[in-house]
């Protein structure tokens, strides 16, 4: 898991994202990932390093489930996605629960498969759960299984294991996001602890 902090900055500096390194990145946009354009390294030996660490599946995660490589803004939004995600969660957690309660009744098959979709294209968002299948043809890539696999590995983890799937517009521009909340959590470690916390206090003050 790497120790960086806000992915997708696009600062001049920032932290080097290789773990067990502390050193400042001077211009992150020649020390970027080619692969998910999110992580930036001081030197080529630290990217080499955290390559073969463990950046050779996480790169996938942020590259596939949070297209990380597909538009700047949204590497520049995930963290901001994340924590509405986190929020809707806690304020619309008995709604989310009747709604996976119904899914797994009505696909029973895939009770262990399903994603609530959280369509932030309006306000408020609307919610709805499907088999994790139901989308496999907007992540037509050769490494969906395994995507799929690793941030289902990571939510069991946390003692749930249903995903999420955001759907927000950028421009004209329609974007499927894979967990942000989740995928953040496993490569980035992000956010810390403290934030999640008090993310979770606040937004119960509110909750529906």
């Amino acid at each position: 898991m790497m120790h960086c902090g806000v992915p997708g900055h696009t600062s001049r500096s920032g932290r080097c994202t290789a773990m067990n390194c502390t050193d400042t990145v001077e211009d992150p946009q020649l020390q970027r990932c080619s692969g998910c354009l999110a992580n930036v390294y001081c030197s080529k030996e630290c990217q080499r390093s955290h390559w073969k660490a463990d950046h050779r599946e996480n790169c996938k995660i942020l590259r596939v489930g949070l297209k990380t490589s597909v538009c700047r803004d949204i590497r520049q939004s995930l963290p901001l996605i994340c924590l509405i995600e986190s929020t809707h969660w806690v304020r619309h957690g008995e709604k989310l629960g009747k709604l996976i309660d119904e899914a797994r009744q009505r696909w029973p098959q895939d009770r262990d498969r399903l994603a609530v979709e959280m369509d932030m294209r309006i306000f408020p968002p609307a919610f709805s759960v499907h088999p994790l299948d139901h989308y496999s043809e907007i992540f037509s890539h050769s490494c969906w299984t395994r995507v799929i696999g690793a941030l289902q590995h990571e939510q069991r983890r946390s003692q749930s294991n249903v995903l999420t799937v955001v759907k927000f517009e950028n421009g004209n521009t329609l974007h499927t996001l894979f967990s942000p909340r989740v995928g953040l959590k496993w490569t980035c470690n992000w956010p810390p602890p403290e934030l999640e916390h008090k993310l979770r206090g606040e937004a119960s003050l509110w909750r529906a």
